[in-house]
């Protein structure tokens, strides 16, 4: 659904948005506060799909509704939550003509997510090796399926950040405090 822009009775009254979030397993009503509302109304486009990270909490009808903190669209997930992206060689694959074509897909790609390869020796012994910066990427789909065909589906993956949201919930000045 439309978002509904709503206005605060404070004074001066400051915008907030609320709609209604439709996913597989049914809906669930949302609210962007006025603090947030700004930054994030470009977002806020009907059919839109995006990722929403908030608070899960009792409405005043004692409905669930999430307090919206970060909304990102579902194209840049992976580039977002992404935290390093990592690349497994065996020795073998060692090789000038293998590590050049490597170099060239991350080049495609430039960005901020660390690349980390790791080398598993014949010996058995592994090797951690961090890329310099010049060699960071962002990390997409495309990306990762450049690297899976030429290196090996199994042999490439993410590290991504296991925090829920990349910015902490701020408590109301009117919410109870716990406790």
């Amino acid at each position: 659904d439309q978002y509904r822009k709503v206005f605060t009775k404070k004074d001066p009254p400051r915008p907030y948005a609320r709609f209604c979030l439709e996913g597989i397993d049914g809906s669930l009503n949302v609210v962007v506060w006025p603090d947030d509302f700004q930054r994030l109304e470009p977002l806020l486009e009907d059919g839109a799909a995006v990722l929403i990270g908030g608070k899960l909490v009792h409405d005043f009808r004692d409905e669930h509704e999430i307090q919206v903190i970060e909304m990102i669209p579902l194209t840049d997930a992976n580039r977002t939550f992404t935290k390093r992206l990592g690349l497994r060689l065996t020795e073998p694959a060692v090789t000038d003509a293998h590590l050049e074509g490597v170099k060239a897909i991350l080049r495609r790609h430039p960005g901020n997510t660390p690349v980390t390869f790791y080398v598993l020796l014949d010996s058995g012994e592994k090797i951690r090796i961090k890329t310099h910066r010049e060699n960071f990427v962002t990390v997409t789909r495309e990306l990762v399926l450049e690297l899976e065909h030429l290196i090996g589906e199994d042999d490439v993956y993410t590290e991504v950040n296991s925090k829920p949201t990349l910015r902490e919930p701020t408590k109301r000045k009117w919410q109870k405090r716990a406790g």
